[in-house]
């Protein structure tokens, strides 16, 4: 076994290896990794000879290539996450087949390796595919077949993308009482009372006030510095600060500013970043400063604070134009603009720094990053939109994990939501109503052929572009309906307003919970505003209750138009559609979108121009 982390070319005689022996020279290797020492792959070979292993050879080999295989590819990811330039690709299997050739002797060892690859790349943000692995290795391709599946539906249940399985409930279930113990001193109480520290363990706290130190600022002086080294938690005690970025072009903006109980800094510290803007001092500040060193010890000791620094960084993003990711580069992207936020993500345009490509970025909230089916729906939402090819559902391009979080790469539509063209756009006749449905129908009916049930289907989730194509988004609560195994298609989510009634008392769904949002869709469409109203202060379901008892088709059609005076005059077509759809009973929605389909064609560009002009 190693006797020196120095002195790897020292080898005992041939012998049979104990179990714990072979346990602490893996120890030794993957402690090379922590250690940032990058071992090159011959480490590999010297660390077998200096083992004397001869019976358990090949599978100190195997662990070793796998313990490898994972630390480079995780360094790519974060090489790739940062503002350097695209990470270096990470050594193939095939390399370590070659150079290690006695791994070939034994299928059992190299079946091993070609899936923990396909593992740890898939884990670590590339995009390897079936057919890819079919390919290189037809000797295993039966077997592959099925073992591939199994990899990505474990990984599309990780709770999150770091090493530890945290989730929302870490911070109430965590056992701090063997947290060591710290007295609580002058700075405890004030910290107890900010966000996100509210949510820790009073003992966790007393250990940040502990090794905490204060520190005055001049006023101008910087706290950060935007793409400086990460070198503590800053928290404001007294003052004022002024945050500001600077971009490419050398123009600053400044994002906010922020008095006591202002937290700086624990972004970069939890991604192993620079921070992304400069922090400075308007008037004189008092603040409280963490070493970085004593940050991630206690982060290792109590891994749900992570939990709670993620709150204050969902809360930071997307509430600007310009916040701290505008321009910074990630994973090959340079962030532009925010196009827009939800309960789930935030929306930037970001450019494709090789191509100059413009794409969507969709960020998962980091609030949600640690949340167990938050995370399962973001993948999943990827997964279900790679499944589906047709030209009125927006395609995902790729997805990576980055800044504690998940990304969406999808393509960008440079119009406005169906819901901006309801509210800006004058009357819609129905000419031009037929075309908007017509595409829409296509990609429902896409969609459903492929067992999918969108379960969100509303005029904010549909894109428009300006050449008049629509784009069918936002499958975060879609659902296979075949094989899922799953009870969430039972579960109560969506938007109120849009959903039909099995779906909002948590029923068993299927497509047909879709048609009834399409009749949503166009009925609101036709008169500007939606069918069934959301305005009850929170009780959602009680209002809507109340008005799918008293609906009828003809009290729908004989509302006042929202923009006009009058009712609406209604084709056959159009009457039907909304008969067939607008039905509270779901067996009586019997509703074909061949039909309707067959109305699809260009958008008027005018409606278009006039949304997004106004």
């Amino acid at each position: 076994m190693v006797k020196d982390r120095n002195d790897l070319s020292a080898s005992d005689s041939s012998r049979q290896l104990d179990s714990d022996q072979v346990d602490s020279i893996l120890m030794h290797f993957e402690s090379l990794w922590r250690e940032n020492s990058i071992p090159d792959l011959a480490t590999i070979g010297r660390i077998l000879q200096a083992s004397g292993a001869s019976e358990q050879r090949l599978e100190l080999l195997t662990e070793l290539v796998k313990i490898d295989l994972e630390f480079r590819w995780r360094r790519c990811s974060a090489i790739a996450t940062g503002d350097s330039a695209p990470a270096p690709d990470a050594p193939a299997l095939d390399y370590y087949l070659q150079l290690y050739s006695d791994l070939q002797a034994d299928d059992r060892c190299v079946l091993d390796l070609i899936l923990e690859e396909y593992r740890v790349r898939k884990r670590w943000g590339d995009q390897p595919t079936h057919d890819e692995y079919l390919q290189r290795h037809p000797q295993f391709a039966e077997l592959l077949t099925a073992r591939l599946g199994e990899i990505d539906e474990k990984i599309s249940v990780e709770a999150a993308p770091s090493d530890e399985t945290l989730c929302e409930e870490s911070l109430s279930e965590f056992d701090a009482s063997d947290f060591e113990f710290y007295p609580p001193n002058e700075h405890t109480d004030f910290l107890k009372a900010i966000s996100p520290l509210d949510d820790i363990p009073p003992k966790v706290v007393n250990a940040l006030a502990f090794y905490m130190r204060e520190r005055q600022f001049a006023v101008g002086e910087m706290l950060l510095r935007q793409g400086g080294p990460a070198e503590c938690l800053i928290v404001v005690r007294d003052g004022e600060t002024k945050v500001t970025l600077t971009d490419e072009s050398g123009a600053t903006h400044e994002i906010d500013r922020d008095g006591p109980g202002a937290v700086f800094g624990e972004m970069a510290l939890m991604t192993g970043g620079s921070p992304n803007a400069d922090v400075s001092a308007v008037t004189p500040v008092t603040a409280l400063v963490l070493p970085a060193a004593d940050f991630h010890r206690l982060m290792q000791h109590y891994p749900p604070m992570g939990v709670a620094f993620a709150h204050l960084i969902a809360s930071r993003l997307g509430r600007r134009e310009v916040d701290v990711f505008y321009d910074k580069t990630i994973a090959g992207y340079r962030l532009k603009r925010r196009l827009g936020h939800g309960g789930m993500g935030v929306v930037y345009e970001a450019e494709d720094i090789k191509t100059g490509e413009l794409f969507a970025l969709k960020m998962m909230k980091h609030r949600l990053a640690f949340d167990q089916n938050s995370m399962r729906r973001f993948r999943q939402e990827a997964d279900i939109v790679r499944s589906l090819a047709c030209p009125h559902i927006v395609p995902v391009h790729r997805t990576f994990a980055a800044h504690c979080t998940q990304f969406i790469v999808m393509e960008l539509c440079d119009g406005p939501t169906l819901s901006r063209v309801i509210k800006q756009a004058p009357f819609l006749t129905e000419e031009q109503i037929r075309p908007i449905l017509g595409q829409l129908a296509l990609a429902l009916a896409h969609a459903h052929s492929h067992n999918v049930v969108h379960r969100d289907l509303k005029p904010a989730n549909v894109l428009l572009t300006r050449q008049g194509e629509l784009k069918l988004t936002d499958f975060g609560l879609a659902k296979a309906m075949v094989g899922s195994g799953d009870s969430s298609t039972r579960a109560i989510v969506g938007t109120p307003s849009y959903m039909p009634p099995e779906q909002a008392f948590g029923a068993d769904i299927d497509y047909r919970a879709d048609l009834y949002s399409f009749g949503c869709i166009a009925y609101e469409l036709l008169w500007g505003e939606p069918a069934f109203s959301d305005d009850s202060d929170g009780n959602h379901l009680y209002s809507l209750h109340l008005q799918w008892a008293g609906w009828s088709l003809a009290s729908a059609l004989a509302r006042p138009l929202a923009y006009a005076q009058g009712t609406r005059e209604l084709s056959q077509e159009m009457r039907a559609l909304l008969e067939q759809s607008l039905q509270v009973d779901v067996n009586a929605r019997t509703l074909d979108l061949a039909p309707i389909a067959a109305w699809a064609g260009p958008v008027d560009t005018a409606i278009i121009a006039a949304a997004i002009t106004d």
